[in-house]
């Protein structure tokens, strides 16, 4: 029993648990199955000059395989947190589409930070998906913002029906 919780809330909230979840295991897959063979390789095979040698280790390499991961875990939760904008009425479709040549740039941005090799290949396998969530956060706005729009267009019949009563 959870005394704190409605029963609407407390399916809300589980609803928002296991998609935060799915989506952030999802990002850990993609990091660890796609992003840091490339990294690792990379990182592995980069070298300044012969007499600096380039020493990878195994806490060098679970370093740079948890953190890539870890960032690959957190920048999936995008759809969740543009659900979230929406819902308060901040991110709506119509600002989101506005701002899309934006959000590419931004989208390049954050896939430059998250893969440490400067190569474009593990940039545009961040940068894709990354878009593809946007897309997807885009559609889920529009959702949002439609559904905010239909409650305050019935709120508002309700409260004209009842001044004119």
């Amino acid at each position: 029993m959870k005394p704190a919780l409605h029963e609407d809330e407390q399916r809300q909230v589980s609803g928002v648990v296991i998609a935060g979840s799915l989506l952030f295991y999802i990002g850990n897959a993609f990091g660890y199955f796609f992003i840091s063979p490339f990294t690792v390789y990379f990182l592995g095979s980069y070298q300044v000059s012969e007499t600096i040698k380039n020493v990878v280790n195994l806490e060098s390499y679970l370093g740079t395989v948890t953190g890539l991961c870890f960032a690959c875990g957190l920048v999936f939760e995008f759809p969740l947190v543009m659900y979230f904008l929406a819902k308060i009425g901040l991110a709506t479709h119509e600002f989101l589409n506005q701002y899309r040549k934006v959000a590419v740039v931004l989208i390049l941005f954050i896939a430059a930070i998250i893969t440490p090799s400067p190569d474009w290949v593990s940039q545009s396998l961040v940068a894709i998906p990354l878009y593809g969530l946007f897309e997807v956060g885009m559609v889920i706005s529009k959702r949002v913002t439609n559904q905010r729009r239909r409650h305050a267009a019935e709120k508002e019949a309700e409260e004209m029906k009842e001044s004119s009563s």
